[in-house]
């Protein structure tokens, strides 16, 4: 059920966000390869910052916008253990 909450408390905050900006909303997912999960095994912010630089970088030089808005969130651990 806390996954679900999760979930519902996620797509309510990205209806509010769409409805006051006029974007829509735009979903992904960012994992890690095995190779590259950090030795902590922390989540960083600085690799969801360096993902939207690339994706910024990569939507002007298709002529795209660039201005768009996100909601990140982040989990890790087994199924039973992201609540």
């Amino acid at each position: 059920m806390c996954g679900y909450k999760r979930q519902m408390d996620k797509v309510v905050r990205a209806s509010m966000e769409s409805a006051i900006s006029g974007v829509p909303p735009v979903w992904f997912t960012l994992t890690y390869r095995n190779s590259d999960l950090p030795a902590n095994g922390e989540l960083r912010y600085k690799d969801v910052q360096d993902f939207h630089k690339r994706l910024r970088i990569r939507l002007q030089r298709l002529g795209l916008p660039t201005d768009y808005r996100y909601i990140c969130s982040g989990e890790y651990g087994s199924v039973d253990k992201t609540c």
